[in-house]
């Protein structure tokens, strides 16, 4: 006898799962009851796992460390010139030692971002420091300031757009 079913109800997910489990069943043959059951909560698995768990991604990143991220600031030239006469802001240079060598910026800390102890140097640095964080032309300087905030705890870390490159253009 089968029982007849309405629209609403085949839609729905445990109704459909339901009459899956029990027509799976209805025609196992005892050598293939084992492997079609493995397969079937393999499947029921995979179906309550994607529709019932919530998507945990950027768009909900938590409060912490939404707040971290916001400590790094991007700057234009002119802020990072005048930030840059403070005697309480510290001046990082991430190039590499080649670059420093070729021009850089007075009183400015150097740590090469290529070297494997880079981010052991940072750790020894103040945290709760001010700190304008500069590159070539500011691509390691973001990655860098993003280190410093998100993974070692760094207050307040601005990075310069443009980097050493807009900066010795003006």
């Amino acid at each position: 006898m089968t029982r007849q079913r309405t629209k609403e109800q085949l839609a729905s997910k445990p109704i459909w799962a339901h009459t899956l489990i029990l027509s799976s069943f209805t025609h196992l043959s005892i050598n293939n009851l084992f492997a079609r059951f493995f397969g079937l909560a393999l499947l029921l698995n995979g179906l309550l796992a994607c529709t019932t768990t919530t998507e945990k991604g950027i768009g909900n990143a938590s409060k912490h460390t939404q707040a971290m991220q916001s400590a790094i600031e991007d700057i234009d030239v002119t802020t990072f010139a005048a930030l840059m006469e403070q005697d309480s802001v510290i001046i990082l240079d991430v190039r590499t030692l080649a670059e420093v060598n070729a021009g850089a910026i007075e009183g400015a800390i150097h740590l090469d971002f290529y070297q494997s102890d880079f981010q052991d140097k940072l750790s020894t640095l103040d945290k709760n420091s001010t700190y304008l964080v500069y590159c070539r032309s500011g691509n390691r300087s973001s990655q860098a300031s993003a280190l410093m905030t998100e993974r070692l705890g760094f207050k307040d870390v601005k990075n310069p757009l443009g980097g050493y490159q807009a900066w010795a253009k003006q």
